[in-house]
């Protein structure tokens, strides 16, 4: 499903243009691949870390690590290439901490869709805190006080007016972990339900996948009625309108949910095409895809290889591949390694 989401957001920047405007504006909406990863993080992330979080410092020291070898090392690769390219420290150095990601005049520097990582990676610092919130007082009250965060944040920036720090509101709610924040719970609770359904029941898989493919409907759905949307108003996009941000923000989210959902519970074409070697190779490799299918590597390939936008697709792919095994595992490994044999002589010392 990595994959999938990251190729929908390439099929997004690719403008690929039809005679039929509606499917034109159905391409141009597959930046719904955005919220599938965000769903998809918090599913992860919370069916990984739930049960064992804690706020013990062994605890949060791994889980801080882990996080940083999954996350920055690709990265950190792509933005350099990026900084030796365009020689831009200011640049360098926004994209490298994740700060532009909150600061709207800053989102779309040097590598544009990193700012989805500032995103990211603000969940992750949340995470355990919002569990040992969530154990006090549930999801939706928690997830209301991050709105209310979001809305203290955003006053604070239309007071000071700097860069378009958390300002404006359609930048907080598009591009922010605030405005996000429903799509990583509906992934969380997700996750507890199949927790809670693993321990009551076992693993086991239904034979039919109704809701499989009315989730799967429900997305084509979402996607043929932004399109039409969009066209009536003369938007952009459909999140250039309050009722449109609503759909993005909730009910895609939702029918994400349920796909997942029906994923794990129901037996499918679709579930045995998404667990073939290669496309779970693809899923693999799809986050440095994302990394570099818009950009330095991107604008070479265009510029020196292919027009073509499915051999520019392969060739992303392929590099995407070579990519994962030289930086991103080897760089992995070598941070965890070195984690865990500090830890291990600390432990010896004390």
């Amino acid at each position: 499903m990595r994959a999938v989401a990251a190729y929908l957001v390439y099929l997004h920047h690719s403008d690929i243009q039809l005679s039929n405007q509606v499917l034109t504006r159905m391409f141009r909406e597959t930046y719904i691949g955005v919220p599938i990863f965000f769903v998809l993080s918090g599913f992860l992330i919370y069916l990984r870390y739930a049960n064992s979080c804690s706020v013990s410092k062994n605890w949060m020291a791994n889980y801080f690590v882990n996080r940083y070898a999954r996350i920055y090392p690709a990265y950190f690769f792509v933005v350099l290439v990026n900084f030796i390219i365009f020689h831009d420290a200011f640049s360098f150095l926004m994209q490298a901490t994740f700060l532009r990601g909150f600061f709207d005049d800053y989102r779309f520097i040097g590598v544009a869709q990193g700012w989805t990582l500032t995103v990211e990676e603000t969940f992750y610092c949340l995470f355990p805190f919002l569990v040992l919130l969530i154990r006090r007082i549930g999801f939706l009250i928690s997830l209301l006080l991050i709105y209310i965060a979001g809305f203290i944040l955003y006053l604070i920036g239309s007071r000071i007016h700097f860069h378009g720090f958390f300002t404006p509101s359609h930048f907080v709610i598009i591009y922010t972990f605030i405005g996000n924040a429903g799509e990583f719970f509906m992934g969380m609770y997700l996750a507890k339900i199949i927790l809670h359904r693993e321990a009551a029941t076992g693993v086991a898989t239904a034979k039919k996948s109704y809701i499989t493919w009315c989730a799967f409907a429900g997305i084509f759905l979402y996607l043929y009625l932004a399109a039409r949307w969009a066209l009536y108003f003369d938007y952009p996009y459909v999140t250039s309108d309050l009722i449109g941000r609503a759909a993005y923000l909730f009910a895609l989210p939702l029918c994400v949910t349920c796909l997942f959902y029906g994923l794990i519970t129901e037996k499918s074409w679709l579930r045995s095409l998404l667990q073939n070697r290669v496309i779970v190779l693809l899923g693999k490799t799809s986050y440095i895809f994302y990394l570099i299918h818009l950009g330095s590597f991107y604008n070479v390939i265009v510029d020196k290889v292919t027009h073509n936008k499915f051999l520019v697709f392969v060739i992303l792919n392929l590099l995407a591949i070579l990519l994962y095994y030289m930086i991103e595992v080897p760089c992995r490994k070598l941070i965890r390694k070195l984690y865990h044999r500090r830890a291990v002589r600390l432990e010896f010392a004390i």
